[in-house]
């Protein structure tokens, strides 16, 4: 079971064991979930500020429930394998942050009418990632941030799709990776709409920066339309830093260590300024600059 470290209303969210007993109206939510009893649950029942910050052990299974008309932020530290699914109800929104360290971290999302998720993981060293985003609802948006950071013959990868199955929905894949001294970054996107999702409004955009020569990196946007009367767009790029640029900071007055924590501070945080609250973007941050290592 995963262990939160802030303090917690009951009022406000509630924390339920896996196999545990659970109120009839939670109950209603899960309906869908066979396996719901093999996870914890997280059941959101009133809308708050202040992060939520969950712990998660090796091999966890969550389940979030957000409330119609909700609003929450969550923070969710991953020192091993993770999954976890987010249930949305109408109108209810949820900006999430993420920090895997190794292992194989997995999130599924699931967006009723209106709902609207921002979700920002660093992924940071050997590590794995997973994420598909079901937008269930009209007018649902689903924004996905994620960064990578590896080195030192790390690899590291990440899967991430948006999926439209109903009208008007919107939302973005933000990604961007950084690899250095022999690291490996597998990076993925994609876009899709099914036959319901006109009106839907989304792009893609992954961005690599590769810090030296022996840094590699695989990256693949897709987009998949089944209908027509949508906006979809979707980009890849790779860029390398050359002894011109560390000579150009060289000049003034930056050596190459400094030179290189500049441009990882900001090539990484632009990602983390979209993480939807000020709280989520400094932790994000700090996340980055290797500063909570908890």
């Amino acid at each position: 079971m995963p262990q939160i470290t802030s303090p917690l209303d009951v009022s406000h969210a509630q924390l339920f064991a896996a196999g545990g007993p659970l109120p009839a109206a939670l109950q209603t939510h899960l309906s869908n979930h066979a396996d719901y009893q093999d996870h914890s649950v997280l059941w959101v029942r009133a809308s708050s500020q202040e992060p939520i910050i969950l712990q998660c052990s090796k091999n966890e299974k969550l389940i979030t429930v957000v409330e119609a008309n909700v609003s929450a932020h969550l923070v969710e530290l991953s020192t091993e394998s993770t999954m976890h699914h987010m249930i949305l109800q109408e109108h209810a929104q949820l900006n999430v942050a993420s920090r895997a360290l190794s292992g194989t971290v997995a999130h599924t999302l699931e967006l009723h009418e209106a709902a609207h998720s921002t979700i920002t993981v660093a992924l940071l060293g050997e590590t794995s990632h997973h994420l598909k985003a079901f937008i269930r609802g009209r007018n649902a948006v689903s924004d996905v941030n994620v960064l990578l950071r590896a080195s030192d013959h790390q690899r590291c990868a990440s899967r991430t799709e948006n999926v439209f199955l109903e009208h008007s929905g919107g939302g973005q894949i933000f990604l961007r990776a950084l690899g250095e001294h022999h690291a490996h970054l597998d990076v993925a996107g994609k876009i899709t709409i099914g036959l319901q999702g006109g009106g839907t409004d989304t792009y893609l955009t992954q961005e690599v920066l590769l810090l030296d020569p022996t840094a590699k990196v695989n990256a693949i946007p897709g987009l998949e339309i089944a209908t027509n009367d949508v906006r979809a767009s979707h980009s890849a790029s790779v860029s390398r830093l050359t002894p011109e640029d560390l000579f150009y900071l060289a000049s003034r007055g930056l050596d190459e260590p400094e030179a290189r924590q500049l441009f990882l501070i900001g090539f990484l945080g632009a990602v983390a300024e979209r993480a939807g609250s000020a709280n989520l973007t400094r932790m994000v941050m700090e996340w980055i600059m290797g500063e909570d290592d908890r």
